[in-house]
């Protein structure tokens, strides 16, 4: 299981590149034929907060109290095949 994670790994790594990339070539493309592949795309309601710095510092000194920092609260995982 682990030595195919490791095989997939790599495709991975450059699925993300290439999703990211044809993301931001064909973002506002609604239809589309690439070669073999049909794109369709759709926008979708979204929200933005456009806030001034002042409400920024007040959001964040709000938060402060709460802050926890835990030692192990992230877990980062790094394979290499060998």
């Amino acid at each position: 299981m682990v030595e195919r994670y490791a095989d997939l790994h790599d495709a991975g790594e450059e699925y993300k590149a290439l999703d990211k990339a044809v993301k931001e070539k064909f973002r506002g493309t609604e239809l589309a034929i690439v070669g073999k592949t049909l794109l369709e795309g759709k926008w979708q309601q979204d929200t933005k907060y456009k806030l001034p710095d002042v409400v920024k510092t007040a959001i964040e000194e709000l938060k402060a109290p709460y802050a926890e920092k835990v030692k192990q609260g992230k877990f980062f995982l790094t394979v290499t095949k060998i």
